[in-house]
């Protein structure tokens, strides 16, 4: 019975303490709005919130006319067989396969009916350099302002880095590879503006 008490009686003390402190505390916040009554907490409505791009947005800027009325097709026999993938369905084949492995093209594919052709500087510009690849067969990069196409599957490249090269001169003959060996002679063309991989068909008025 004594226990009991003792532990009745530390309960009740535990208690009041806590209802005492709860008492300052609330004295303390009234004091605090009394002394400061301009000022107002925060709320989440007062800071800025960042916006997420809508798709439209992600979406990538139509060139001007003018850009691409200064820009000629690289060929004058052939027509588009592969095209850019963009996320969209296409008419065109926009997938490539290669030993099994399916890949969404990050250019677009020129075919004269498996015919070699030659391939024409689409632009004034200077040559970044030329390449060899064991898959993708040899190819050449030529900046011209804020564009740098790259023609690949390319025979016959008698230009090296640095030089120039005058819109419609010959760059090389389109030939074949090991990647796309399906299409015969063919060229493929990548597109890069200020630096970011784009679509061609927003540069080249393709037939």
């Amino acid at each position: 019975m004594i226990a009991y008490e003792r532990k009745n009686k530390k309960a009740k003390r535990r208690f009041y303490v806590s209802l005492g402190v709860l008492a300052v505390l609330v004295a303390g916040v009234v004091a605090y709005q009394t002394m400061m009554p301009d000022q107002t907490i925060p709320v989440f409505s007062d800071f800025p919130v960042l916006k997420l791009p809508d798709k439209e947005e992600d979406k990538q800027e139509e060139p001007t006319a003018e850009v691409k009325d200064t820009i000629i097709l690289p060929y004058k026999n052939g027509k588009k067989v592969v095209d850019y993938f963009d996320g969209e369905s296409s008419d065109i084949v926009s997938i490539v396969e290669f030993e099994g492995v399916f890949r969404p093209s990050q250019g677009v594919d020129i075919s004269n009916s498996g015919e070699a052709f030659e391939v024409l500087s689409a632009a004034n510009g200077t040559v970044l350099e030329v390449t060899s690849d064991p898959l993708l067969g040899n190819g050449i990069r030529i900046q011209s302002d804020h564009l740098i196409i790259t023609y690949q599957s390319l025979d016959k490249i008698t230009l090296k880095k640095g030089d120039r090269v005058a819109q419609g001169d010959i760059i090389g003959v389109a030939t074949t590879n090991i990647y796309q060996a399906s299409l015969k002679n063919h060229l493929h063309l990548v597109v890069e503006k200020d630096n970011v991989r784009v679509d061609p068909n927003t540069i080249f008025k393709f037939e």
